[in-house]
């Protein structure tokens, strides 16, 4: 089994293409992250 991982940090930023590029590439189980943070002054 291939597994994958896809990641965003922004809001600007989703998992689609992301997802897309490991499913093509055949991955059959994908990890997906999504972890905005916030700089604080």
């Amino acid at each position: 089994m291939i597994y994958g991982y896809a990641r965003v940090s922004s809001t600007t930023q989703n998992l689609d293409t992301q997802v897309a590029q490991l499913t093509a590439y055949g991955c059959e189980k994908i990890f997906r992250a999504v972890q905005f943070t916030t700089l604080v002054r």
